[in-house]
């Protein structure tokens, strides 16, 4: 009698080495790329509200574009935004004074001990940023978006594999 049963579990098995074949570690880096990808793009959604479509700090050419990467250890995704520093600054704010921009080498008045580049009654100051919160609203919308996609991901895997919605073998 465990012969005859024997042959019933014998596609649900094809399947599940199918399944097992397609959630390899091979294959997962094929499947958590879109979704890193996407944790990217929610990243960049959040920074284009914080400081513009440029996702650049205006006067902060030095410091770049604000952006992500990510990276596949084992079965487990590093989000890493970059630059950090940039980061932090649209996530918690600036102190004032803390960072004094270059001065251009345009000349406002000619003195006679030597160019002056900014007016005697308004010096230079450097004011507070206040904090956007932008890295802690990329991370709940990341955290609240791929579950669903890694599902859906998953089921295309399953569906790839061989098993049919409510039906097994």
């Amino acid at each position: 009698m465990a012969a005859a049963a024997q042959p019933e579990f014998g596609s649900l098995q094809l399947q599940l080495d199918r399944l097992q074949a397609n959630l390899s570690p091979v294959e997962f880096i094929k499947v958590a790329t879109p979704v890193g990808k996407a944790a990217q793009r929610d990243l960049v959604e959040v920074a284009k509200q914080a400081v513009g479509s440029d996702l650049m700090f205006s006067g902060w050419r030095r410091l770049g574009k604000l952006g992500s990467t990510f990276r596949i250890d084992g079965t487990a995704m590093v989000i890493s935004p970059v630059p950090y520093g940039g980061w932090i600054v649209a996530d918690k704010g600036r102190r004032p004074g803390s960072v004094a921009p270059r001065r251009s080498r345009q000349v406002t008045f000619k003195m006679p001990w030597g160019p002056r580049t900014y007016l005697a009654g308004k010096p230079l100051k450097i004011g507070a940023s206040r904090g956007k919160n932008t890295l802690t609203a990329g991370k709940a919308l990341i955290r609240l978006r791929t579950p669903a996609r890694v599902e859906r991901i998953v089921r295309q895997q399953i569906k790839k594999s061989g098993f049919e919605e409510g039906k097994v073998a």
